[in-house]
């Protein structure tokens, strides 16, 4: 996944370029948590179109090398189940960090 953000992300690209703003961070983190969240919390046909959509947008984050350190799995692909399944994993253990955060303990934030 770090190697189809390095190598393909809008982010990366504007910031090899000099344009990388506070507002692009923040408007790209909103995008994601939108349209994860509806790919995960919605009725079966909202998940259907979003996960088509995913997949659509992502179809060109591939390439031949991971890593040049480890690059025994064999080049990257967003839309690869393994990507897949560690980016879903990944974002939900977020999602689920902070409802037992907030959520649970009223809306207040506690440490630990």
């Amino acid at each position: 996944m770090a190697a189809g953000v390095r190598d393909r992300g809008l982010l990366s690209r504007k910031a090899r370029r000099g344009e990388l703003t506070l507002f692009d961070v923040c408007d790209h983190g909103q995008r994601h948590a939108g349209i994860h969240a509806r790919m995960w919390f919605r009725d079966k046909g909202t998940a259907k179109r979003v996960a088509e959509h995913r997949i659509k947008v992502h179809e060109t984050v591939a390439g031949d090398v991971i890593d040049v350190g480890y690059s025994e799995p064999g080049g990257y692909g967003t839309n690869a189940p393994r990507n897949s399944m560690w980016a879903t994993l990944t974002e939900l253990h977020s999602v689920h960090w902070i409802y037992e955060r907030l959520a649970f303990r009223r809306f207040r934030f506690r440490a630990g």
